[in-house]
Order: structure tokens, then sequence, then C-alpha cells
């Protein structure tokens, strides 16, 4: 029994550690971000002033810290509120952070088959979810609560790519065991992206009121919430 506590209470000290480490790390990446955004918009109001020069997308000088950078993701009512990265796999940022460094919580990346500019049909971006700490997608738990999802204000995200700002309408939550049913990003046919959409709908918690037709675009965050769920 001693030994059992003892390689329990180790484990879990680990966890917590790792965790401490990587709050500390976010803090710091986000006081990086900030200095550099502040700086940004400290230049666009002066030039607001000056009808010769043009104002940049505010992202485009995050790629200064990581050139992976592809958009920013914001979810109300969660602590999520990352920039998101992209790179030639979907390894790399399991256990790295913003800064490229080894992170037990990795970062928010998008996966490396969709287009970050021209978006696929369904834009598909990953986050840890760590038990006892609130970094990375840890948060999104909270959107499976009735006090989240039937909330209005909840249920509007925002992605913004290095090209446009997007609001976007939530339109299914679920929780699944493990597969790659949802993982699809392009789709053949018409009736191919209205079968994928009835899919992930009838799967859905609560019943929500967003349409989504034949032109419209979809994104998909996706986390663990067991070993063997999704």
């Amino acid at each position: 029994s001693l030994l059992a506590f003892a390689i329990i209470g180790g484990a879990l000290g680990y966890v917590i550690l790792n965790n401490k480490i990587s709050e500390n790390n976010v803090k710091e990446i986000n006081e990086q971000i900030n200095t550099i955004l502040s700086t940004v918009t400290d230049e666009e109001e002066n030039d607001s002033n000056n009808s010769n020069n043009n104002s940049t997308n505010y992202l485009d000088n995050l790629l200064v810290l990581n050139s992976d950078t592809v958009g920013w993701l914001t979810v109300k009512n969660t602590k999520v509120d990352y920039p998101v990265v992209q790179t030639n796999d979907n390894n790399y940022y399991l256990r790295r952070n913003y800064n490229k460094k080894k992170d037990y919580n990795g970062w928010i990346f998008m996966d490396y088959r969709n287009d970050p500019n021209d978006l696929d049909k369904n834009t598909i971006i990953y986050g840890h979810n760590i038990f006892y700490s609130d970094v990375m997608f840890s948060s999104l738990r909270d959107v499976t609560k009735k006090s989240w999802y039937t909330n209005e204000e909840s249920l509007t995200i925002r992605f913004n790519s290095l090209t446009q700002n997007m609001k976007w309408k939530i339109f299914s939550i679920y929780s699944i065991n493990v597969t790659s049913d949802y993982l699809k990003k392009d789709f053949d046919t018409e009736s191919e992206w209205y079968d994928f959409l009835d899919l992930i709908s009838e799967r859905s918690d609560y019943e929500f009121d967003t349409e989504v037709g034949k032109d419209d675009k979809i994104l998909t965050l996706s986390t663990c919430l067991q070993n063997d769920r999704r």
C-alpha cells in the first residue's frame, strides 16, 4: 500500500510540477506577445495621421517570435486565447510551446494538411487538455456544461488568419471515442459534405439553431477528454 501511494503521489506531483512550469511559460510568452502587439498598436496610431502609410495585420508581427504562426483563436468564456501555429506534421507542437521550447502542455496548432490562407472546408485545430491545468485546450471542458452552451455570448468564437479576421458560430459540441471520421478536410461532392455535417450535428450534446450551407466552411477544435475519448 505504501508503495502504491508513493507511486501515485509521485505521478501526481510530476503532473502538477509540469503544469506549473507550462503556466509560467505561457505567462512569459504572453508578455512577449503583448509587448509586440502594444508596440504595433502605438505605431498604427501614429501612422493613422499619415495617409502615406498603411497599417499592417497585427498577426504578421508575431512571425518575428514564431514563423509558424498562422492565426489567433479566442473562445469566449474559456481561457482559450492564443496564437495558432502550424508545421509539416501534427507531432512537433504536442510537446513544444510557442517559443519552440520543450513543454509538457505543447501549443495550439492547426492540422498540417490544412491551408491556413485559403481555408479548407474543415479546418482542424488541436490542443492538449491536461488535468490540473487551465492552459491550451484544458478549459474547453467548460463547453460541455449547460451553463456555457446555453449562453448566447459563448456561441460566437474568433479565429483570425494572417489574411482575414473571422467570426465563427458554433453548431455542434460533442464527445466521442477515438476516431478520425471528423478529421476530413475536403469533400468531393455536395452530398458528401452534407453527410459529414449531419454526422457531426447529430452527435451534438445540444441542438443549436445554426445553419451550415453548401458554401460555408467549418472550424473543428479537437482535444482529449480521456485516453480513449475526444
